[in-house]
């Protein structure tokens, strides 16, 4: 049994990485960025909403190439959107771009949010989500 806030063991971490749901993103920051960009999950539950910051990055300035994410979304039970919140300081003269936006199709939820019966691999069957390598 586990607790709600005891730490899951790896084989529940795994678990959930095998049967959750996956974003891929590229994105770019060009320039003096003298602030922050995050990309937030807003689950829209009945009643109030919850979010969480799901992907972060702060820098003074931008790497100037096209960078490529793969982040994996834990513990998505409902349905969501994504939000991105940037924050520019005094003296930010900067372009931030994203592109190539993907969810994984194979972990959607389903009709009744929940999520799909997780996989175990065996001869005749296969983890529909992909491994992004």
């Amino acid at each position: 049994m586990t607790l709600p806030h005891s730490p899951k063991t790896n084989d529940e971490t795994n678990e959930e990485l095998l049967s959750g749901l996956w974003l891929r993103m590229s994105w770019l920051i060009q320039g003096v960025l003298r602030g922050n960009v995050s990309l937030v999950l807003v689950e829209n539950r009945t009643g109030k909403e919850q979010s969480r910051m799901v992907w972060h990055v702060a820098t003074n300035e931008g790497l100037s190439l096209w960078q490529w994410t793969v982040l994996p979304l834990l513990d998505v039970t409902d349905r969501f959107w994504l939000q991105i919140v940037a924050w520019w300081g005094q003296g930010s003269r900067a372009t931030v771009a994203f592109d190539n936006i993907s969810i994984s199709l194979d972990c959607y939820l389903t009709s009744e949010s929940t999520l799909p019966p997780a996989l175990v691999p065996t001869p005749t069957t296969q983890v529909h989500c992909p491994s992004f390598t």
